[in-house]
């Protein structure tokens, strides 16, 4: 059974906030974003690591990392497209970040023009 953690990325400001935080096991910035958002994440020991993007009603609609990672801090840039690679809309989606049996999540809002 996952044990869900939930981190408030509110007090980020800017990157090197993200970048700030060492070794914390998870942080997404920029929150809200209009094309692109940098997800952070550190993996403690070598283990299968997984980030997806959820909508609102929980549907996976982005696989972002999939597989297993050595020990380490880790930054991948999110495009704010889905599977199929088409733009998602403007809303609020999750950050799924799951190692070693703990599933953290962050909230994003996608603004739109």
């Amino acid at each position: 059974m996952d044990t869900a953690v939930v981190r408030d990325t509110s007090a980020i400001n800017n990157l090197s906030d993200v970048l700030a935080f060492g070794n914390a096991p998870f942080y997404v910035y920029p929150d809200p974003a209009k094309t692109g958002i940098a997800v952070s994440y550190y993996v403690p020991e070598k283990s299968t690591a997984e980030i997806a993007i959820c909508d609102i009603s929980g549907k996976k609609i982005a696989y972002l990392i999939e597989g297993i990672h050595a020990p380490g801090n880790y930054t991948y840039i999110w495009d704010c497209s889905d599977m199929q690679g088409n733009p998602v809309k403007s809303g609020v989606y999750f950050c799924r970040y799951i190692n070693s049996g703990i599933v953290n999540t962050a909230k994003i809002v996608i603004i739109r023009p």
